[in-house]
């Protein structure tokens, strides 16, 4: 798996939903924000691309995905469907607020991830900006290796430019146990679009 180190920035912001708490999404926009981008050191594992974020979560069955769009993206784009890996993507906004740092890690706690446990994570927005702060934010806070997914769900490159699939959003604000139970039989061995194209 190749891994990308690369600086992050913080972009405008735009209200959203954390919890149960109203604040502002870190990197609102995630469009052309290269304000600082030189120079900065990176505080995380790395990039990923979408498809490595897969294998990765298909071969770590520790491995967890974590949304940090909000409410309103996911109602418009749906939310990385996991469920051929049997397991669901943690659904944790960021905030652009002081304390904004706690909520997110909160909310990875009210998913029972805590840190110093070693178990990857990586984190989705709509292009990659947001995501990368959650992975600074979570790496510095003991967790990780936390990566963020390039391109986000949205992006030139990103989860659904990728063919990776995604499922309507159930509307539930909250960041849940990132595992499900599914018959075993029903569990891909390939990603999604392996099966379709011959691969």
């Amino acid at each position: 798996m190749a891994v990308q180190q690369v600086g992050g920035t913080d972009g405008a912001a735009t209200p959203v939903v954390v919890g149960n708490t109203i604040g502002a999404a870190i990197g609102g926009n995630d469009e052309n924000d290269d304000e600082g981008r030189e120079g900065r050191m990176s505080n995380y594992e790395g990039d990923v691309t979408p498809l490595e974020a897969w294998e990765l979560l298909e071969n770590h069955d520790d491995a967890v995905l974590v949304d940090v769009r909000t409410p309103q993206e996911w109602a418009e784009t749906g939310v990385p469907d996991l469920h051929p890996l049997r397991r669901r993507a943690v659904l944790d906004t960021i905030a652009a607020h002081e304390g904004a740092a706690a909520e997110l890690l909160a909310g990875l706690a009210s998913a029972g991830l805590t840190p110093g446990s070693d178990r990857p994570l990586l984190f989705i927005c709509r292009g990659g900006v947001r995501s990368q702060r959650a992975a600074e934010i979570a790496t510095a806070a003991g967790f990780g290796p936390a990566y963020n997914i390039a391109g986000g769900v949205e992006g030139p490159g990103g989860w659904h430019a990728s063919g990776l699939p995604l499922r309507e959003w159930d509307g539930t604000t909250r960041a849940a146990a990132p595992t499900i139970e599914v018959d075993p039989d029903q569990r891909s061995q390939a990603r999604p679009d392996e099966d379709e194209a011959g691969a």
